[in-house]
């Protein structure tokens, strides 16, 4: 596991409103990408400030708040099939397309890889690009 419970009350007491670990760090969790990230990426539905510096937000709307897990008692992140979706929509959160690239390979592998909940996810987006990736992926449009 990435953080230790003490790390999550941290995270608690500094971001306000509704939010989850996700980016760089949940991929890291759960592991489709190695190295490890000197920050920790957090989407949230409302603008942070005065956070640490090596806390990176994204603000996202609220109806993307889906596929999320619970990591200790008060913290959330993105579940295994969220992070390909937001490593999509969002790949500089992830260290850019070839990073991306190396989450999707490690997911295709993954035990817990799950086509149907991954496109289900996308639908929930309402973007059509995020759909046609995730068909490419689950090897539809070909």
């Amino acid at each position: 596991m990435l953080f230790l419970p003490d790390a999550f009350n941290e995270l608690n007491k500094q971001i306000s409103g509704d939010f989850y670990v996700g980016g760089w760090t949940a991929a890291n969790h759960w592991g489709l990408l190695d190295d490890l990230a000197f920050d920790t990426f957090v989407f949230c539905i409302q603008p942070q400030n005065d956070l640490p510096s090596d806390i990176v937000v994204k603000v996202t709307k609220p109806f993307l708040l889906f596929g999320i897990a619970k990591l200790g008692r008060h913290t959330s992140i993105s579940d295994i099939h969220k992070c390909v979706i937001d490593a999509m929509m969002y790949p500089d959160m992830f260290g850019g397309n070839d990073m991306l690239a190396i989450l999707t390979d490690a997911y295709l592998s993954h035990p817990d890889r799950d086509f149907g909940i991954l496109k289900s996810y996308a639908k929930k987006t309402m973007d059509a690009r995020i759909a046609m990736a995730v068909g490419e992926i689950c090897g539809e449009n070909q």
